[in-house]
């Protein structure tokens, strides 16, 4: 098989071809495709996000299986200060929502149910030492 010299350099003519034409494109690319959205979050925002996670995390726990830890302890001790009696805490099966009941220490028995509005307000203070808790306790 014989391959003449004006097929070599078509080859050769052609190869170069695709060879400008890459350099060109990789210089033409930064400014053909669209710059890529980028989301920066702050130190203070990823710090605050974290907080607000492990707080969440905390008032889960105690919920579920009680306080286990310092931090949950101690959250759930200056809520019952605030509220000025000891209480128990643990989730409504059916609507998923926090339940709060005033209880005997001394006899391990219920007193009262908290109503819901109260049941709402003491999450949201939960959540709220929580964090307080968490944020003093990052970093030390």
């Amino acid at each position: 098989m014989t391959i003449s010299t004006y097929q070599i350099q078509n080859v050769l003519r052609v190869y170069g071809k695709q060879l400008r034409q890459g350099k060109t494109l990789k210089r033409q690319l930064p400014s053909i495709e669209s710059p890529q959205d980028k989301i920066d979050i702050s130190t203070d925002g990823k710090r605050s996000a974290i907080i607000k996670k492990l707080a969440s995390e905390v008032v889960d726990k105690i919920a579920y299986s009680g306080p286990s830890n310092d931090i949950e302890a101690n959250t759930l001790k200056e809520l019952e200060e605030e509220y000025g009696s000891n209480l128990s805490v643990a989730r409504d099966e059916s609507t998923n929502k926090l339940v709060f009941k005033v209880i005997d220490k001394q006899k391990n028995e219920t007193i009262e149910i908290v109503s819901s509005e109260d049941s709402d307000f003491l999450k949201q203070r939960l959540e709220e030492i929580a964090k307080s808790k968490i944020d003093n306790n990052m970093f030390s």
